[in-house]
């Protein structure tokens, strides 16, 4: 009797675990869908690099003004919905996004976005941008893994 309600318990509780992660999934994927099919501009970024928790995402112009930061910490895809509302971008083609992961490390990609709908930007471990005392940055994430 007790073998029975510990394997019921044990199978109640990997089903909780399940589900409760699919719903952050979930809304990611679904915040990119609706980028995708707006009519406004907008900034999906495919963080493929060696750490996967980024703390901090900016968007800049290409010229250096910032025009959106996130400062959420976040394991999914970055979403920069409708950054151009008031049209105030709309010439502009040229950006960059910056991506500071949780140890402060630094990933820099420049982009050409689309004029409308959305642009898909792929930030990988070659867009690391170096700066002084990213050793010690370095060390600590690898005692971390």
């Amino acid at each position: 009797m007790r073998r029975k309600c510990f394997l019921l318990l044990l199978l109640l509780s990997c089903l909780v675990v399940l589900f409760t992660g699919c719903d952050d999934r979930k809304k990611a994927e679904k915040a990119a869908r609706e980028a995708r099919k707006a009519s406004y501009r907008s900034v999906t970024v495919i963080n493929m690099t060696d750490e996967k928790l980024i703390k901090e995402s900016y968007l800049y112009t290409d010229s250096g003004t910032m025009i959106m930061h996130l400062d959420k910490q976040t394991t999914e895809n970055i979403v920069f919905k409708d950054f151009d509302n008031d049209r105030s971008y709309r010439d502009v083609s040229d950006f960059k996004v910056v991506l500071i992961d949780r140890f402060g490390i630094m990933y820099t990609k420049n982009f050409t976005a689309e004029r409308k709908g959305n642009t898909n930007v792929k930030v990988t471990k070659h867009d690391y941008v170096k700066q002084p005392g990213d050793w010690k940055r370095k060390m600590e994430r690898r005692m971390n893994k």
